[in-house]
């Protein structure tokens, strides 16, 4: 596939098509997406079987605009937050749900991201999460809530927006954790953790997995706690606690 300028997967001639609702970047940069399945119809010249996806096209932001490098080296984890905490903001003023756009096949090395309402996470393509690896004096306890995402919910939280997770590879890093066979002392080290400390009686976190891949983790691939309202639309996982 070839990438452009902004991160998205360019629009190429694909044997059999795209399916229903798969989105593409047009050379312009402009983001659709198909609404017919095997669509093999090119949206630069021909938008037959294709719409402007608005929603993305008015409210998505590239993770790069933050530092983020997806280089599978740098380590991102600051830069991921920053952009995390930046569009949180805009939607607490605005209502407005946000999206990040991570690029099609980087690899952003990060950890203990904190996620908020309002700010979805999607790659146009598939990008891949590494968790940070282990460094020589990190022990097992001291690695034990090393997630790759986990929700943070402040006193102003509305609780009313779901937050999509699209087409990730969350990777947990397996054979760079410091881990030691046969003990569970990174057994909360999930890849996806989403828990509901915090809110309010009554009330839920809401979350919307599609296409989401969970692997190499020496904890949970998933770890869903109670008052957690999780919808997944398409869920794989490998090697996972």
């Amino acid at each position: 596939q070839q990438v452009n300028y902004n991160g998205g997967s360019k629009w190429h001639s694909r044997v059999g098509g795209y399916q229903e609702n798969e989105r593409v970047v047009l050379s312009n940069g402009d983001i659709v997406k198909s609404t017919v399945a095997n669509n093999t119809k090119n949206p630069n010249i021909d938008m037959t079987g294709w719409m402007y996806d608005g929603y993305f096209y008015k409210n998505y932001h590239l993770v790069s605009k933050w530092g983020a490098k997806g280089d599978g080296v740098t380590q991102d984890r600051l830069a991921i937050q920053a952009a995390v905490d930046a569009l949180h903001t805009i939607y607490m003023s605005t209502g407005i749900v946000q999206t990040l756009i991570y690029e099609d096949n980087k690899k952003y090395v990060c950890h203990s991201i904190a996620i908020r309402e309002g700010v979805n996470h999607v790659s146009i393509g598939q990008a891949t999460l590494l968790k940070t690896p282990a460094t020589p004096d990190e022990t097992e306890t001291a690695l034990l809530w090393r997630n790759i995402f986990y929700p943070s919910v402040n006193a102003n939280s509305l609780l009313k927006d779901r937050i999509l997770i699209e087409n990730l590879i969350f990777d947990g890093n397996y054979n760079n954790m410091n881990w030691t066979w046969g003990t569970y002392n990174q057994q909360q080290g999930s890849n996806l953790y989403m828990h509901s400390s915090g809110i309010p009686s009554g009330k839920r976190l809401k979350y919307e997995l599609r296409n989401v891949v969970l692997k190499d983790s020496v904890g949970d691939g998933l770890l869903v706690s109670r008052n957690t309202d999780v919808i997944i639309r398409g869920l794989k996982t490998e090697d996972c606690f």
